[in-house]
């Protein structure tokens, strides 16, 4: 196996051969909203109020089509967010069917987000996740409703003709299990086929330009990665409005490949942790009861390390550049051009669901294509301390 900085390129997978090209579309709209006076989405701590903001908040759109026939297309929007609503899915997709009629509906268009634990809350129809928000709260669903719009309409007016290519790899050192002794309730013959207790791999699908678009700039339009872990570099007592470790990631290889549309988009995120020197007691530095991740019997006590505690922050930055470099690393090393099309509907991409079910705020209704961050493996007997 090639070990290099930040990823273990284990496999290059082809993933079919294509006869007909495509046509791609990008774009990329604010989405940060309020950043002051709003409870923080994720860890529902009533307490944790935004002051201030760290870093912006994108949507980032991949919008694929057929080059024979255009008609056959799907766009994927990936959420500086906790995660994705109904509520704000269908309101996208009524203001895009003045525009664009029948061409999006909730069969080609869908939303993920990257489970930041930074994000303003308040923009989901759910009742439960309305407690800590202390309600919806209409700033930070059309700030979310807004800049998806906005990033989709890009990608429409952007296609042109492009390649797709996948690459898959090892990225060691920016996660681990949360939840050990619960993967250990896992039969053993069942833990001897995987090398780590947590997945370690990344997808990345990239496309880039043919033709005169290909000529144009040596750097992808597109690089769309996906890997398990917690947006939760940054923990609960934090003030400021930020994306954090994908948020972060996805900037750098902005910087990194200048005109590149760059999402780091959450995959089987289930008991991953970006906190990689594991549950430690506040006040003694002892490791946590490993069953009950707790200190002297109080789960609050227990606070999950990042690689550079005790600064959230730079922490956050090591896993976010971890993952930028291993995404940077792969898409060099892209797998020949291949296929990735669905039957009459959106292909379906690690970390996306079919969600159901209804709520109340706006437009709240059942049915549809949406993708969330996806949960893998269920805690049993395992109470899951903070900011983990």
């Amino acid at each position: 196996m090639n070990v290099v900085p930040g990823v273990s390129v284990c496999l290059i997978c082809i993933i079919g051969c294509a006869q007909a090209g495509y046509l791609v579309g990008t774009g990329k709209a604010d989405i940060t909203g309020p950043v002051a006076d709003v409870n923080l989405m994720g860890y529902a701590n009533p307490s944790q109020f935004a002051g201030g903001i760290l870093n912006r908040l994108y949507a980032r759109a991949l919008l694929v089509a057929d080059e024979k026939d255009p008609k056959q297309r799907w766009v994927f929007i990936n959420l500086d967010a906790c995660m994705a609503s109904q509520a704000v899915t269908f309101t996208v997709l009524e203001r895009l069917a003045k525009r664009y009629g029948q061409q999006y509906t909730e069969q080609n268009v869908a939303m993920s987000g990257t489970h930041t634990h930074s994000g303003p809350s308040g923009y989901l129809q759910y009742l439960i996740y309305g407690i800590s928000s202390l309600g919806f709260y209409t700033p930070s669903f059309d700030a979310l409703v807004d800049g998806i719009v906005e990033a989709i309409e890009s990608a429409h007016e952007s296609v042109g003709p492009a390649s797709l290519h996948v690459a898959v790899g090892e990225v060691l050192g920016a996660n681990i299990n949360r939840s050990p002794t619960a993967y250990l309730h896992n039969p053993a013959g069942e833990r001897a086929r995987y090398r780590h207790n947590i997945d370690k791999e990344m997808t990345v699908l990239a496309a880039r330009g043919s033709g005169a678009d290909a000529a144009a700039t040596a750097q992808p339009r597109a690089v769309f990665s996906w890997f398990p872990v917690h947006g939760t570099s940054v923990n609960n007592t934090n003030t400021l409005v930020n994306g954090d470790n994908k948020g972060l990631a996805a900037q750098l290889l902005e910087r990194r490949a200048p005109g590149t549309v760059a999402a780091f988009c959450q995959a089987n995120v289930g008991d991953t942790s970006p906190n990689t020197l594991g549950p430690r007691c506040r006040d003694t530095g002892e490791p946590c009861d490993a069953v009950h991740s707790t200190c002297n019997g109080r789960v609050a006590e227990c606070i999950g390390r990042g690689p550079a505690w005790p600064d959230n922050i730079a922490s956050c930055a090591v896993i976010a550049r971890k993952q930028a470099d291993a995404a940077h690393e792969l898409m060099q090393r892209e797998g020949e051009q291949g296929v990735v099309w669905g039957r009459a509907v959106a292909p379906c991409f690690p970390g996306h669901a079919r969600a159901r079910g209804g709520g109340q705020p706006p437009h709240a209704r059942r049915g549809g294509l949406q993708a969330g961050h996806g949960h893998g493996l269920c805690r049993r007997h395992h109470r899951r301390p903070r900011g983990l």
